[in-house]
């Protein structure tokens, strides 16, 4: 009754938030002169199938027209074709997802069970749309519902073209999709001003994902049905319903269509001044819920639980937040959650045992790695400048745990819905461990760290620390081929990292073993004695998707890409990110590059001589790119043209020390062809007026750093030419700035040196 009575008031401020909400979250107007069918149906037995899915309500299909019937798809003879409503795509104020793939003389048919969506239904929705906004006034919860949910169904255009069009289930309850409910939102909040920055953060899932992705955990499934929220988000919200002067009673109204079964809330400090929100709507039909580092968790946990009712939430996931109370845990069995999994923060107060120390609770810890990996390979791991094996040298281990002693039993957990993730560090002068014991029995995430050591093999027998190894950091050591052959063996690896390494071969022909699991390899100051044998090392780990070259030093074949043998026998066809830096030295060998089918990130550098990047880039090895990152090169003549193919790089940056002389910047490109480029950093240069020709046809670039304005060039004209850039970074004081300032504004950010 009170959504309603909110919809009647004579408030037009209210009724444009409603409806503008339906209609701009869902449509962008074009013109064209192609037509759809909606065929309503009636089946008594659904036996219709899409590429082996039965039980579909929902399909579609194109089919070829004349002027006097349209010719419609063949159904069983359990289907009936009940009523046909031809759409006019070029009177029609909404996109369809898929118009695009309609061509001309052609018609799309889409066939909808009745047991979804009525033929008045549709009609309802179809003239709201078409007389939008003067019917407006006849529409309530329930309509604005169906409103929504007939979108959904019929995949109305938002911001992106959807693949396919949704399978629709035969239930009588329909709920929005969480992508679709999040597009709402986020035009609810344009309408109110809420920034663009909150705006992208609740669009998607995309900053869950990122605080999460040091984790390996099963319970961490973040998929679109999220919602995303954090303080910021919260305080902005409640800031523009303050300056309205305004209640939370239109938001709540929006949250009570658009529910939200799990939400990821980052970060929140929570106080009374949030109880007005949730207590809203939000919060009532929750089962999930992650409570990422935040603070008073206790508070704000015992909120939420109060606002949905206890049988509600069915999994609580905290991460690294801090309570009120000293000992959380018993506080947490007493709330009758299907499933607890808490992540303890690993900063704090320290916990420290040593292998000498009686305490059962960590002997556990110390049998498993100690004689398990350290005794075990005593004849493999010597001390780098001796032959005395690491065993022998020191026997000295110690644990520590971020949290007080008094506390670490309560961790334990045994018989309780509750898992317990507590960050642990085994520490040794050569050899440490790292990782997360679950309810103090269970190991996740093992990193191994070896370091000054010589390292001739490796050999595990615990199948459970065997199995959950993700990282193996190797530092000032020797290792050899067979040491990578059990690395490759590694079921769980993710990480592999080389710093400050000789890696040595002794013309050992070993086999290695294909691993698909890692995806990241680092290689810092280290070298090689063996270059086509490190390559199949490479080569084998056939899932790599980041490669860092590091070599800040003349330390002899350090860097992979430089050895007088073909690289070209690389395999990177998954590779997406190329971190190479590597300082260029006088009368060293230029890099040479494989074709990288799929690369999206390049970083290069450090300090090459002019003519390197046309000799690396205008091949087009790296066809893919969309991001580039050049550090202290120098640009000359040798280089036009370097970047003529690549017309879908989006991010073009030079950084340090990146200088171009002999020519104009422009010249890097083809000035006939067309470009992406939506953010770009220049070297050191003076844009000159040819330049500022080229950079008026990048109708995509957003943000522009440039270093200074050649004094020939007519403010005018580069004002003029820049008009569509969001986002201008001039680093060199002009003496046309106080024009540029008027002009660009906000647009506008100058270091003026």
């Amino acid at each position: 009754m009170m959504c309603e009575a909110i919809l009647k008031a004579n408030n037009i401020k209210t009724n444009f938030t409603f409806w503008s909400l339906c209609i701009l979250s869902i449509s962008e107007v074009i013109l064209t002169q192609k037509t759809i069918a909606i065929n309503f149906y009636e089946t008594k037995e659904i036996q219709l199938t899409e590429n082996g899915t039965k039980n579909c309500d929902y399909f579609d299909e194109f089919s070829y027209f004349d002027d006097q019937k349209p010719v419609l798809y063949s159904l069983d003879s359990n289907s009936k074709v009940l009523q046909v409503f031809i759409i006019n795509l070029e009177t029609f104020f909404l996109n369809f997802s898929n118009e695009e793939e309609i061509q001309e003389n052609q018609q799309h048919n889409i066939y909808i069970n009745i047991n979804i969506l009525s033929y008045n239904e549709f009609l309802y929705f179809y003239n709201i749309v078409m007389c939008f906004p003067f019917l407006i006034e006849n529409v309530n919860e329930i309509r604005y519902q169906l409103m929504l949910k007939i979108c959904d169904i019929l995949k109305i255009k938002t911001n992106k073209l959807f693949e396919k069009f949704i399978l629709i289930s035969t239930s009588k309850s329909y709920r929005c999709s969480g992508i679709i409910s999040k597009k709402a939102i986020v035009e609810f909040f344009k309408i109110y001003f809420i920034s663009e920055k909150t705006q992208k953060k609740i669009k998607d899932i995309s900053r869950a994902l990122y605080l999460t992705a040091d984790f390996s955990f099963d319970f961490i499934k973040l998929t679109d049905d999220f919602l995303y929220l954090d303080d910021d988000i919260l305080n902005e919200i409640l800031e523009k319903v303050k300056k309205s002067n305004d209640d939370l009673k239109i938001f709540d109204y929006i949250f009570c269509i658009h529910e939200f079964t799990c939400i990821f809330l980052s970060e929140i400090s929570y106080t009374d001044v949030y109880d007005q929100l949730f207590d809203s709507s939000l919060f009532k039909n929750l089962n999930e819920i992650f409570i990422n580092r935040c603070l008073n968790a206790d508070v704000l946990i015992q909120k939420i639980y109060n606002s949905c009712g206890s049988k509600c939430i069915k999994t609580l996931n905290i991460i690294e937040s801090d309570f009120t109370m000293k000992y959380e845990i018993p506080w947490l069995r007493k709330l009758d959650f299907e499933a607890v999994n808490y992540i303890v923060g690993n900063y704090g107060r320290l916990a420290i045992f040593y292998n000498s120390d009686a305490s059962p609770l960590v002997q556990n810890i110390f049998s498993r790695f100690i004689d398990e990996i350290y005794e075990e390979n005593k004849p493999n791991i010597f001390v780098r400048t001796s032959e005395v094996s690491c065993y022998d040298q020191d026997k000295k281990f110690f644990v520590q745990f971020y949290q007080e002693r008094s506390k670490l039993e309560n961790f334990t957990t045994p018989n309780s819905p509750i898992q317990t993730y507590i960050y642990t560090e085994l520490i040794n002068a050569f050899l440490s461990f790292n990782f997360y014991i679950i309810n103090f029995s269970e190991l996740k995430n093992i990193k191994i760290h070896l370091s000054n050591t010589c390292i001739k093999d490796f050999n595990i027998r615990e199948s459970e620390i065997l199995n959950n190894i993700s990282t193996v950091s190797i530092v000032d050591s020797t290792l050899d081929a067979i040491f990578l052959s059990k690395i490759l063996m590694l079921l769980s690896l993710k990480y592999v990292i080389f710093m400050k390494c000789i890696v040595t071969f002794h013309k050992n022909v070993i086999d290695f073993n294909v691993n698909r699991k890692i995806v990241k390899l680092y290689f810092g100051n280290s070298s090689i004695d063996d270059q086509n044998h490190f390559f199949k090392f490479i080569n084998h780990m056939v899932g790599l998707k980041i490669l860092d070259i590091h070599s800040s030093s003349c330390c002899k074949n350090s860097n992979i890409f430089a050895f007088k043998t073909d690289s070209s026998t690389l395999d990177f066809s998954n590779l997406k990110s190329l971190r190479y830096h590597v300082f260029y030295f006088n009368k060293d060998i230029k890099p040479v590059f494989p074709k990288f089918l799929q690369l999206l990130q390049f970083d290069f550098g450090v300090n090459y001589p002019k003519g390197t990047l046309n000799k690396i880039f205008y091949n087009n090895n790296f066809s893919c790119l969309e991001k580039l990152n050049i550090y202290g090169s120098y640009i000359g003549k040798k280089d036009e043209l370097a970047f003529e193919n690549y017309i879908n790089l989006l991010s073009l940056c030079f950084f340090g020390y990146s200088e171009c002389s002999e020519m104009n910047f422009c010249k890097l490109f083809n000035s006939n062809n067309i470009y992406s480029l939506k953010k770009l950093k220049l070297p050191d240069i003076e844009i000159t007026c040819l330049d500022l020709e080229f950079l008026s046809k990048l109708k995509c670039l957003k943000n522009i750093y440039i270093y200074s304005l050649a004094p020939q060039v007519n403010i005018f004209y580069f004002i003029t030419s820049l008009l569509f850039v969001q986002k201008i970074e001039i680093a060199k004081k002009s003496n046309y700035i106080n024009e540029i300032y008027e002009e660009f504004g906000k647009k506008l950010k100058s270091n003026m040196i």
